[in-house]
């Protein structure tokens, strides 16, 4: 079914009433020997085919979700003249591109399931008459459309699941266990319900989906898979209670308990349709809730086995009348531990079975609605416990709203997009806020959603753990981390917890009046107390900053890294050097390739880094050239009107001699090696080196490329700004009564927030506010900290342990 799926639009043409389709054809030439009543149930069939392929189709472009669907078949019926793509336009669920779109790729799984049942008939029949009816070949037509049965029951279809009898007549699998009828199917196996004849009970037995050789890699992934669930022993996962080889067939299986066939994505669209219709009842807000603590449970116990998920959604939890929750599908799970490696039963093997033999830098898996920024990039290296933390998010944010959380970057994918458009949409967009989808929504659930969401790792919550803790707090009523209620608020939450403290409050509001002097004195006391307290908190405040600072320059030295690390760098290098260009190429392969084409994978590259860092304003690469001299190859910029990001014209690009004057910042790029990074503040670059803005806010990350010679080859070059990511936490976290300044390596100021408000200040020295920071600042001073106590408190910032990358931090604590 999956490679159905991936048929691409390029190979399909626009539907023609006049030609009948390959389909059509099938039909026609199987109901030629049958009755007029049979012909009418085979026209009838078509239709659904149709209809369902539509449907799937829709689904798996991101053109519509689940509910969207199933809101607009209520009004509709399969068994009428009007077909699915006709009926979501008119309702304007649709537009006419998409709609187009949707039949070409329709069509094509169509005309593909059909070749394919073809084949298998001229394969088989050795000049026997083909057993099956025009009817029961529809069926299997719907079966392969939609193996688990779920969007045909939407539609009012026959449940596409259900196998017919002789697919199971007198099946059985290791023996013991009969099969029933078909669940679910996957790319990698299918699942059956079947019975247990030793204990007489319903079982869920999953066999690998075609004949596999020893050794086979996906022989190894379904083992895999089994061996990880059956270890993974606790209640809200479910139970695997064997695996073994089937004599008859010689496929591998493995068996696990019957859940049914409700989920999680099912009581969430029963939540919201009742929602929408003006039934919102809150206890099923708290049972998917208190579901939700109890995926994080099963989760958190994963990650103290070192086993990552990677495929977290609502769809991969089973939920039964009793309230019983069951965490499934961990055939994309991932162990991650110091070494690497997976062992299991005496065997070890590599953590990651999926990225074995794989040329490409990162590949993607899971499900891209619920996917994490860095599991969506394809960084294999970053995808840890904070990659499952941000899909609990996600379904967080399904539960409030009733879509995923990049359900929005699909749907806003240009007809057409492929999968690598709609990843980098999802790299480099924001997930909205559920409370601007449904503004219902408990802003202490908004918060917490939030949190989890952050595109930046060290925002979310640092385990399953205390995400699962933070929704129990708001459960309970009490205060959730995540969420700073307003003042007036979190006054009456303090009276309604404390009435014994707000009685003792009222009486000495009484003993105010009577024993003003003895409180004067113990106010004045207070205020002591109080202004050592904000000082130890614009010290925290300082070093917390230098530490986020830190933290960016060192995001931006790694994509530094990943850019020249890339296959892609060593292929410009060769072909600027008259040698052979070997590049990836979309599939994988490797391939030459042309001097221009990759001078556009490097733009495109840039322009990503870009478009996914805001901070970001310039990143380009640069050669030398005889003599010294430095001449651009690309660069992609942020223009300063509205932040959009282009790639400079090559007739813009700079070229620069070699001078005298710049023979320090020569000798700095010549003593580079390659994994040195160099960080600079833009007010320390040479005069004779042209940059778009001078400001010591701006940092500028430096690595050199090298021939395969080891000879000094270019530079890559990235411009950091912190001025914007300074302003978010002085807005966020700074003290309150405490005035913050931002300065260059010699102290004159270049930012300033003072109540509330950020401030740009020019020709001013903080040496004439502050006398007493003369010798801070006096040049050669190597003093990290500057303090007197009480009022001025001064820190040294050195981003990335670069001499050349220092900034002042002063913090001034307001006496009233």
């Amino acid at each position: 079914m999956s490679d159905l799926m991936k048929t691409t639009d390029s190979s399909a043409t626009d539907e023609d009433s006049a030609a009948m389709p390959e389909l059509d054809q099938t039909l026609a030439h199987d109901g030629a020997s049958q009755s007029a009543g049979s012909d009418a149930d085979t026209a009838k069939g078509t239709k659904q085919s149709r209809d369902l392929a539509f449907a799937v189709a829709l689904l798996k472009m991101g053109h519509a979700n689940v509910r969207t669907l199933a809101g607009a078949a209520k009004s509709w019926t399969t068994h009428g003249n009007l077909s699915l793509a006709d009926h979501l336009f008119e309702q304007k669920t649709i537009s006419a591109d998409q709609r187009t779109a949707v039949q070409r790729r329709s069509q094509q799984m169509l005309t593909s399931i059909a070749k394919l049942d073809r084949d298998a008939r001229s394969n088989g029949a050795n000049g026997n008459k083909d057993p099956m009816t025009s009817s029961d070949r529809e069926q299997h037509w719907l079966a392969q459309l939609d193996p688990n049965g779920k969007v045909a029951k939407l539609l009012g279809i026959a449940d596409t699941s259900v196998l017919s009898q002789d697919e199971v007549q007198d099946r059985q699998v290791g023996s013991r266990y009969t099969l029933l009828r078909k669940l679910g199917q996957g790319g990698l196996g299918i699942v059956w319900l079947a019975r247990d004849q030793n204990l007489q009970r319903y079982v869920a037995v999953k066999e690998i989906s075609r004949e596999v050789a020893p050794g086979d890699v996906a022989l190894d992934h379904f083992r895999r898979e089994a061996e990880i669930t059956g270890r993974l022993e606790h209640p809200g996962i479910v139970p695997v209670y064997q695996y073994g080889e089937d004599e008859a067939t010689g496929k591998s299986f493995y068996v696990m308990r019957f859940l049914g066939k409700r989920t999680m994505q099912d009581a969430i669209a029963e939540y919201h349709e009742r929602r929408e219709a003006g039934n919102d009842d809150p206890m099923m807000l708290h049972r998917l809730l208190s579901a939700l603590i109890n995926v994080c449970n099963s989760v958190g116990h994963a990650h103290s086995r070192k086993v990552i998920h990677r495929d977290l959604k609502p769809e991969n939890v089973a939920l039964d009348e009793f309230g019983q929750v069951t965490l499934l599908d961990w055939g994309l799970a991932m162990i991650n531990d110091a070494s690497g490696m997976y062992e299991v039963n005496g065997r070890t093997e590599p953590g990651d079975l999926h990225s074995v033999g794989s040329t490409q830098v990162g590949r993607v898996l899971g499900t891209p609605l619920y996917m994490a920024p860095e599991q969506a990039s394809g960084r294999l290296d970053e995808i840890d416990e904070l990659t499952d933390v941000f899909a609990l998010g996600g379904m967080l944010y399904a539960i409030l709203t009733g879509v995923a959380p990049h359900q929005s970057a699909i749907e806003d994918a240009e007809t057409g997009s492929s999968r690598s458009d709609i990843m980098s949409q999802i790299v480099a967009g924001e997930v909205v806020p559920p409370i601007k989808l449904v503004p219902s929504v408990p802003p202490e659930l908004n918060a917490i959603c939030v949190k989890a969401l952050s595109s930046k790792r060290y925002l979310r919550y640092e385990s399953a753990k205390a995400l699962e803790v933070e929704i129990e707090r708001f459960i309970a009523g009490t205060p959730v981390h995540a969420y700073k209620p307003p003042t007036k608020q979190r006054l009456k939450r303090w009276m309604a917890d404390h009435p014994t403290a707000t009685q003792s409050l009222l009486l000495a509001t009484s003993l105010l009046l009577i024993g003003g002097a003895a409180i004067a004195y113990t106010a004045r006391q207070g205020r002591s107390a109080l202004q050592q307290a904000r000082y130890a908190s614009a010290q925290e405040f300082t070093r917390e900053l230098e530490v986020n600072l830190n933290f960016e320059t060192e995001g931006m030295v790694r994509n530094l890294h990943f850019v020249s690390e890339l296959p892609l760098m060593e292929a410009v290098v060769a072909s600027h050097q008259g040698g052979t260009a070997i590049a990836p190429q979309s599939d994988g392969s490797m391939a030459e390739v042309g001097p221009v084409e990759l001078l556009n994978r490097q733009a495109h590259l840039f322009g990503g880094l870009l478009k996914a860092n805001p901070a970001y304003l310039v990143a380009y690469s640069c050669i030398e050239e005889e003599g010294g001299g430095i001449r651009e190859l690309i660069r992609s910029e942020r223009s300063g009107v509205g932040r959009r990001v282009f790639r400079v014209p090559e007739r813009d690009l700079l070229a620069r001699e070699a001078s005298e004057r710049d023979e320090e910042g020569t000798q700095v790029i010549h003593s580079l090696r390659p994994d040195d990074v160099v960080l600079i503040t833009n007010d320390q670059i040479s005069e004779n080196v042209p940059v778009n803005n001078r400001s010591p806010l701006v940092v500028s990350g430096v690595q050199a490329t090298f021939d395969s010679n080891g000879l000094l080859f270019g530079l890559n070059i990235i411009e950091l700004d912190l001025r914007s990511r300074l302003e978010e936490l002085f807005t966020a976290v700074a003290p309150e009564r405490v005035t913050i300044y931002v300065t260059d390596v010699a102290g004159s100021i270049v930012l300033q927030f003072h109540n509330g408000r950020v401030q740009a200040v020019d020709n001013a020295s903080i040496t004439d506010e502050f006398t007493q920071l003369k010798t801070f600042f006096a040049e050669g001073s190597t003093d990290r900290e500057f303090g007197d106590g009480t009022k001025v408190f001064a820190r040294r910032v050195q981003l990335g342990g670069s001499p050349k990358a220092q900034l002042g931090i002063i913090a001034h604590i307001q006496q009233k």
